[in-house]
């Protein structure tokens, strides 16, 4: 999957239109706020640890 089907828009990490300004924005919330960015590095991290190579092989095969 692509980004936007693994991260949750402002919970994991931002999904934001592919230019420059919309990075730059989503950079700027994240630089401005200590917390955001402590609270979502902790969810992303959450949210890559439920990712594993066995799983992802099933689910590439169609395997359940």
């Amino acid at each position: 999957g692509g980004p936007a089907e693994l991260v949750t828009d402002g919970e994991h990490g931002f999904v934001c239109e592919p230019t420059p300004e919309a990075l730059a924005d989503a950079l700027r919330k994240v630089m401005k706020s200590r917390d955001l960015a402590e609270r979502m590095g902790e969810q992303a991290y959450a949210r890559g640890a439920q990712f594993t190579w066995p799983d992802t092989v099933k689910a590439l095969l169609g395997v359940h």
